[in-house]
């Protein structure tokens, strides 16, 4: 390994570390193969659920140390079934970060959420954590303006 994919490596063991701690309070993370456990344990999900909402970008995951994590609190207590406004969120970022850096945003203080965490907010107040997201996308200059069909110059 060259130095500076051992710095990297090291800044994303740190990075995951600080999501632990962050999510905790939230419900925490889990492994991929634990998730699909629990869901077929206690609302008796199909086996490929978990795999189609990543898929289709229902819920948020990230891959460390060779492994799929998720967050817990983007499940609901009930249904087991991953929060519409997590996916309401995942579309505002679509494409403006990856996994990892949308699991980041998650877990950190948002000034947009009076310095709460998104994942700590999302439960009482959706529309809030919507908006700190589209917010968070304009604030970073990643939007696309979309373009009408059939009116060139407009």
């Amino acid at each position: 390994m060259q130095p500076a994919s051992v710095a990297e490596s090291v800044d994303r063991d740190v990075q995951f570390l600080s999501m632990l701690a962050a999510f905790r309070s939230s419900g925490g993370i889990d492994r991929a193969a634990q998730v699909e456990k629990w869901l077929n344990a206690n609302a008796g999900a199909k086996l490929s659920a978990l795999a189609r909402w990543m898929a289709h970008k229902d819920v948020i995951h990230f891959d460390w140390q060779r492994q799929t994590w998720l967050p817990m609190f983007q499940f609901g207590v009930a249904t087991r079934a991953p929060l519409v406004a997590v996916g309401l969120v995942l579309i505002e970022f679509d494409g403006s970060f990856d996994h990892w850096d949308i699991a980041q945003w998650f877990a950190r203080p948002s000034p947009a959420l009076g310095g709460r965490k998104p994942a700590e907010v999302l439960s009482c107040d959706p529309a809030m954590v919507i908006d700190a997201a589209r917010a968070e996308k304009c604030l970073l200059g990643r939007f696309v303006v979309p373009v009408r069909s059939g009116h060139a110059g407009t």
